[in-house]
């Protein structure tokens, strides 16, 4: 009997924990709907590009871009789409992820192209803040991809240092970000 109450207790504690993961993961779903909205309009205030733009026209598109973002986005502030419930679930991923002697791998790989450790381009990593086009992209490692929310492709995760940054690609504009997300 106190073992089907035990199996029984693991079940209710692993559904709870799932549901409860599913539900900060459609959090971060809808925020990050609720960014891509205000992006389209915000974008859509923007000059359009040509189809067969010149590489100083792209770049000027992507500041006009960044700016009517930044614009639309002026109050935002850290937690906006990274919330606190949102934040504790990715560390908890990415530290389980590069734990230990098994995660040294992954930790190895996302110091590929860190800006914080190749001593490239500084990074400042706040909301709204640019991420300069000179700053090498980290790798986020492939099995940490496949456990964290999968984003839109206007969207991505980056590692500067050990925080977790929450990027518009094609903006280069940093929305969100986790500090110390990383071990």
């Amino acid at each position: 009997m106190k073992v089907v109450t035990l199996v029984l207790a693991g079940v209710a504690v692993l559904s709870a924990r799932t549901g409860g993961e599913q539900d900060v993961r459609n959090e971060l779903k809808q925020r990050v709907a609720q960014y891509l909205k205000l992006r389209k309009e915000a974008v859509a205030k923007a000059p359009k590009l040509k189809d067969k733009a010149e590489p100083e026209e792209i770049l000027a598109h992507k500041r006009a871009a960044a700016e009517a973002i930044r614009a639309t986005r002026a109050n935002a502030r850290p937690g906006d789409v990274l919330t606190p419930a949102v934040q504790a679930y990715l560390k908890r991923v990415i530290r389980s992820e590069m734990a230990g002697k098994d995660g040294a791998p992954a930790k190895k790989a996302a110091k590929q192209g860190n800006p914080a450790t190749e001593g490239a381009t500084p990074v400042n990593v706040k909301v709204n803040a640019t991420y300069p086009d000179s700053a090498p992209l980290s790798t986020v490692p492939a099995t940490l991809l496949l456990r964290l929310p999968e984003l839109p492709k206007e969207l991505d995760f980056r590692f500067v240092g050990r925080t977790l940054v929450l990027h518009d690609v094609n903006a280069g504009v940093i929305l969100d970000f986790i500090p110390n997300a990383m071990p």
